[in-house]
């Protein structure tokens, strides 16, 4: 039998919505050992999307150059028993084993491997794009350690009282008041051009859902994009509003997203942090296979388009003409969408 360790570091993957994909694993090894103390190393961007989770201890930044010497330092002190590696870069599997951890479990890549003490295969895909689900890519770390998956499947965030409450009070001051179904429109991807759906396709699907259902429309927006959502509120013909994205951190994301009744958006972070809420989700696919962010959420429907060029993995259009979004019909993400709204009505 495993021995129950004592304390926990947990390296978490550099993207918002890999670090959602994460929690199954997280909730597991908290549902196992309870009493376990479990630390995280993160990006600092990802500081909020962790906030008010019931198994978060102390959070430490990653770091380069000299402060990468103090915070091994500070780690060393901890003795963690073990470290669980969920990137597969080079850099935090070389701290760990710097710091003393004394179990380190990730996968073997980039030249890691002595570094590790358990070491994980990487799917073998002999050269090719195979898509495999991330969930299960990070849960074969927690059956390596012994741990028992969950009951429930999906993804798990929290959010506290004062931050949904902020997040309706933003809300209101907005316009929305929560006498109709509120919807998000999420037209940003960090990844790149080829995950956008149209602006004119994201206004088509919010005047038809405002008209159908008498939906409130709310524009979402990161950092570099109030662009981008400006421009969807000006081309519908139905009032919408979008929340300046100086206004939305990633703890406040949670907290907007928590107050929605459905969210249309493209394969980015918000749609994993939605589906970690419950919230029902429609996504849109181009250039990136659904399987790797599939978490189980039975309220979230997957659109895509099979053309001959796809899915290419590009964070551009190689070819120019991004037909594998430009043709996903907003006929398609309107009736997902009503079907959602009216099954969690």
């Amino acid at each position: 039998m495993t021995k129950a360790p004592a304390s926990v570091l947990v390296v978490m993957p550099t993207w918002v919505g890999d670090a959602a994909l994460a929690t199954p694993l997280i909730e597991a090894l908290h549902e196992q050992y309870p009493d376990a103390r479990k630390d995280f190393l993160i990006k600092p961007y990802l500081r909020g999307l962790l906030d008010d989770a019931p198994w978060l201890g102390d959070v430490f930044e990653t770091a380069r150059g000299r402060a990468f010497w103090s915070l091994r330092a500070r780690l060393a002190r901890r003795r963690y028993d073990w470290g669980i590696l969920l990137p597969n870069s080079m850099r935090p599997a070389l701290l760990l084993f710097m710091a003393g951890v004394r179990r380190r479990v990730g996968y073997a890549r980039n030249g890691r491997s002595p570094l590790l003490t358990d070491r994980l295969g990487f799917p073998d895909t002999k050269g090719r794009t195979v898509p495999f689900r991330m969930v299960d890519f990070y849960g074969a770390i927690g059956t390596r350690l012994g741990l028992t998956p969950p009951d429930r499947t999906g993804l798990r965030l929290y959010v506290r009282d004062e931050i949904r409450e902020r997040a309706g009070r933003l809300l209101r001051d907005s316009g929305v008041t929560g006498s109709a179904p509120v919807v998000g429109l999420n037209p940003g991807a960090k990844y790149g051009s080829s995950k956008l759906w149209p602006v004119e396709s994201f206004a088509r699907t919010g005047d038809a859902l405002a008209g159908k259902l008498q939906a409130q429309i709310v524009v979402m927006a990161g950092p570099g994009e109030d662009e981008l959502a400006a421009e969807i509120v000006a081309r519908m013909n139905a009032r919408a509003v979008a929340i300046p994205s100086a206004k939305v951190d990633l703890e406040m994301l949670k907290g907007v997203l928590s107050r929605l009744d459905l969210l249309v958006t493209n394969d980015t972070g918000p749609r994993h942090i939605a589906a970690a809420l419950g919230i029902p989700t429609v996504a849109l696919f181009g250039p990136t296979h659904a399987l790797w962010g599939d978490s189980g959420f039975e309220q979230s429907v997957d659109l895509s388009i099979e053309v001959d060029c796809g899915p290419c993995m590009q964070r551009t259009c190689p070819l120019h003409h991004h037909k594998c979004m430009n043709l996903l019909e907003p006929a398609a993400a309107i009736a997902a969408a009503e079907r959602l709204l009216r099954r969690d009505a």
